[in-house]
């Protein structure tokens, strides 16, 4: 799999089929384990994820892990994974920042969406 930068934005690349992509993530994943690993898309959706993030997600409100169920919701929501993280205000000003960040780069309405609807 090559990783390609343009216009700001990063593409996975291959080869000819989707199916030798969706492999190559497969084995990047389970390589990861006994750690949780996912893949989101552009709008920080969960598009794969290993076994073990199962493990991480156990005491997650199940209606937040409904699909599409967006990475950036499951780490910042009171119901997600907050009240877990020890460092939670430095991790969702990181997480906030890197939203924002990736709007100014891409102009992506939904990104922008995705920002307004955390909490301050």
């Amino acid at each position: 799999m090559e990783v390609k930068r343009s216009g700001g934005r990063s593409h996975a690349s291959c080869g000819s089929s989707a199916d030798s992509c969706q492999i190559a993530l497969e084995v990047l994943l389970k390589a990861h384990e006994p750690y949780p690993a996912l893949v989101v898309d552009g709008h920080w959706d969960i598009v794969v994820a290993n076994r073990a993030l199962g493990l991480l997600l156990e005491d997650v409100d199940p209606e937040l892990l409904r699909s599409p169920a967006s990475a950036l919701r499951i780490s910042l929501h009171p119901r997600g994974l907050a009240p877990n993280i020890v460092n939670f205000a430095e991790w969702r000003r990181h997480l906030l920042d890197r939203l924002r960040r990736q709007f100014r780069i891409v102009r992506d309405p939904v990104l922008d969406e995705r920002a307004a609807q955390q909490p301050n």
